[in-house]
């Protein structure tokens, strides 16, 4: 009887065991599912758990001092960019508004360059075909094209609104080239295909 029971007790507390790694398991996948580990990209929302308006501080935190970094100057506002040219975030590129005083803003742009490995939860990443991406997601919001003549190739950018964010999607001959996730500071009206009618 003795036997019986504790034999009952060690059942139970395997069981017990068992229900807490599954649960704790499944509460990892679904970080993970939101963006929170290496190589998880989730469309107008972060990569790698780095969202637009993070700061530099959460940044470094959860990827590492960046390998190279800079000012940028864009068509709207400019930035401080950190880039990630080696190791797990290789391709990863930051970029932090730059206010007024001279110091990084939040960030406003993340994006993935072509040694980017990372995936979209469909496998979605560097190398996927514009059929494959327009078939996931459907068509864009806007599309941009032009043609470059040395060497020859066609270059397009597919701009989808998720989130109120821009996902743009970078192909050169109907590969994915790049893609970024932005901005936490929406663009003049001009530059602003998610501006909320």
């Amino acid at each position: 009887m003795k036997r019986v029971k504790k034999m009952k007790i060690l059942n139970d507390l395997i069981l017990f065991m068992l229900i807490i790694f599954m649960y704790s398991c499944n509460e990892n996948i679904y970080e993970d599912e939101e963006g929170g580990g290496i190589g998880i990209i989730v469309p107008g929302k972060s990569i790698e758990g780095i969202k637009p308006g993070d700061y530099r501080e959460d940044v470094v935190r959860k990827l590492g001092q960046p390998t190279q970094g800079g000012i940028a100057d864009g068509l709207f506002r400019g930035w401080f960019a950190s880039d990630y040219t080696d190791g797990p975030h290789s391709g990863l590129s930051v970029y932090y508004i730059e206010l007024e005083d001279g110091s990084h803003g939040p960030v406003d742009n993340i994006v993935a360059g072509t040694q980017y490995t990372g995936k979209t939860k469909d496998g979605t990443g560097i190398g996927s075909s514009l059929k494959t991406v327009h078939e996931i997601y459907g068509e864009p919001v806007r599309t941009l094209s032009g043609a470059v003549t040395n060497p020859p190739r066609i270059w397009i950018v597919d701009i989808y609104c998720i989130n109120q964010k821009h996902f743009e999607i970078h192909y050169e001959d109907s590969l994915i080239t790049g893609f970024s996730i932005g901005y936490f500071l929406p663009p003049p009206d001009e530059f602003n295909t998610c501006k909320i009618n």
